[in-house]
C-alpha cells in the first residue's frame, strides 16, 4: 500500500528491546526497559492499561504515515485543540502513539484504537473505504460494524451517555450483555453534543 508521505511528529523513538515481533493491530505499554507484553485485544489493553497516555502500536509494514494522516484528518474534523502525536520507531511496523488528552475517556479511547487499525488502509483519497469498507474488515471490523455510531461521533456527537465502556460492546456487541443493539433513536440518546 502506498504511503501518503512523511507525516511524522518527532524523531525516531528507540525501543530498547523488542522481545517478540507483534502481530499488526497489537498494543503495548511503553515500559522503558523492554516492550514485550503486546495485546491484540483493544479492550483488554484498555482495561489493563487504563491510565496509559502513550503506547506502542504495531501495524502493517510501512503504514505509519497512513495512520498518522488518518488520525490527523479525524482530529481536524472533530476540531480538537490538542492533537495526538506519533513517532516512528526503529521498527517499520511499530509506532509510538501519544494520545491527545481528549481521547483518554474510556469510550473515546476505545474508538481511538479502532481508528488506528482502520487507518492502516488509508491512502489519502479513501477515507470512507478505510473506515467502513468491507474489503478491509480484518482491520476495520469495529468501525464497520458500528458505522452509525462512528458517523454520528464524527459529526460532533462525542459525549457518550451509557454504562458499557468499550466502543464495540456499546454499539454492536451489547447483545452479548443481554441488551438490544442500538437503534437510530437510541444512538441519538447515547451520543450527544458535548456540554
Amino acid at each position: 500500500m502506498k504511503a501518503i508521505g512523511t507525516i511524522e511528529s518527532g524523531e525516531v523513538f528507540r525501543i530498547s528491546k523488542l522481545l517478540i515481533l507483534p502481530t499488526p493491530g497489537s498494543f503495548a505499554k511503553v515500559s522503558g526497559m523492554y516492550e514485550g507484553c503486546w495485546y491484540n485485544c483493544r479492550e483488554e489493553f484498555h482495561w489493563i492499561n487504563e491510565k496509559t497516555k502513550r503506547f506502542l502500536y504495531s501495524h502493517r509494514l510501512h503504514a505509519h504515515a497512513n495512520i498518522v494522516a488518518f488520525i490527523q484528518k479525524i482530529e481536524k474534523m472533530l476540531k480538537l485543540k490538542e492533537r495526538s502525536t506519533f513517532r516512528p520507531t526503529q521498527y517499520d511496523r511499530v509506532t509510538l502513539v501519544s494520545m491527545s488528552p481528549w481521547w483518554r475517556f474510556s469510550i473515546r479511547r476505545s474508538l481511538f484504537t479502532a481508528l488506528l487499525r482502520a487507518g492502516q488502509n488509508y491512502h489519502g483519497g479513501n477515507f470512507e473505504e478505510a473506515l467502513f469498507g468491507a474489503d478491509f474488515k480484518n482491520d476495520n471490523y469495529c468501525t464497520l460494524e458500528t458505522e452509525g455510531a462512528v458517523r454520528r461521533f464524527l459529526r460532533g456527537y462525542t459525549r457518550y451517555i451509557g454504562k458499557i465502556q468499550g466502543w464495540w460492546d456499546a454499539f454492536e456487541g451489547s447483545f452479548i450483555w443481554g441488551l438490544n443493539r442500538p437503534t437510530k433513536d437510541s444512538l441519538e440518546k447515547m451520543l450527544v453534543k458535548p456540554k
